[in-house]
């Protein structure tokens, strides 16, 4: 591979993503058409885009929240409601009123109706306005949630604009033989982040989740879980304690939902980071 060759391919992550110039983005183009080698490495590097485009679930509000916000509103306007039905006339053979009524009660009572009514409705939009505020806890939480997924997302798409980034092939384990699963990790050595892509992964059990685990010797650390889709695609962003260079292998093991503290089943992918497969 020639020193301009090498340059070309230098370019080709920042391509995929739309940051090259317009003279970088002719040349690529230029080398991809006589380059067989430079158009597979662009096509990876095109998958690996879209997916970290969309690998931060929509968070939405409960299906619930509209529901309970109706019942709310509504429980506090019917005490309002029904005083003000309560004074209209009423014919004369009817009786006393609901309102004639709760005014001789509070008469006996020594108090006043009106001031009544308002602390009930006083108390009324103050539960409503507890209610609310807990619901909008809840959102700030997963939308904080959202933001720190979108700035790791942002942290890997840098490193492949940047060219600073390795790819890491991980075969399949003893689990992924029969499916014939395999992944690939992107991240920077320098850096605690990585983006894992895994495809053909085997169908788990409803309360099952895939778990990212770093190795350094026979240390296992867990990067996190994710689940995979039903054609078997999953993929991750996430954050290792310490920069991706410090470890030594990566697998993915099948665990139950809420993760474990170690590996509890043999590999489904995986690797070493500085084999045949670490490659930039």
């Amino acid at each position: 591979m020639t020193t301009n060759c090498t340059e070309i391919h230098k370019l080709i992550p920042a391509y995929c993503l739309g940051a090259s110039d317009p003279d970088e983005t002719e040349l690529v183009e230029a080398h991809l058409a006589a380059c067989p080698d430079a158009a597979a490495e662009a096509v990876d590097y095109r998958t690996l885009s879209e997916a970290l485009l969309f690998s931060a679930p929509s968070v939405a509000p409960p299906a619930s929240l509209a529901n309970k916000l109706f019942a709310a509103t509504t429980a506090t306007a019917e005490p309002a409601k029904r005083a003000a039905e309560a004074v209209q006339t009423q014919p004369g053979d009817a009786g006393p009123s609901l309102w004639d009524r709760f005014r001789a009660a509070l008469a006996g009572s020594g108090l006043r109706p009106l001031p009544v009514l308002a602390a009930i409705a006083l108390v009324a939009l103050l539960a409503v306005n507890v209610y609310l505020i807990n619901q909008i806890g809840l959102l700030r939480g997963s939308f904080d949630d959202l933001e720190g997924r979108l700035g790791q997302q942002t942290a890997v798409l840098t490193q492949v604009g940047e060219g600073t980034n390795v790819r890491i092939s991980l075969p399949p384990g003893p689990a992924g033989v029969a499916t014939a699963a395999y992944g690939t990790l992107v991240c920077n050595p320098e850096e605690p982040v990585g983006f894992l892509l895994a495809e053909n992964m085997p169908a788990l059990a409803p309360d099952e989740a895939y778990q990212v685990w770093l190795g350094q010797g026979d240390t296992m650390v867990s990067a996190g879980l994710f689940e995979a889709d039903a054609a078997g695609y999953g993929r991750i962003v996430f954050s290792a304690p310490l920069p991706m260079g410090q470890y030594d292998s990566v697998r993915i093991t099948a665990e139950p939902a809420t993760g474990s503290a170690q590996p509890t089943s043999v590999p489904t992918i995986g690797g070493s980071l500085y084999g045949t497969e670490y490659h930039s």
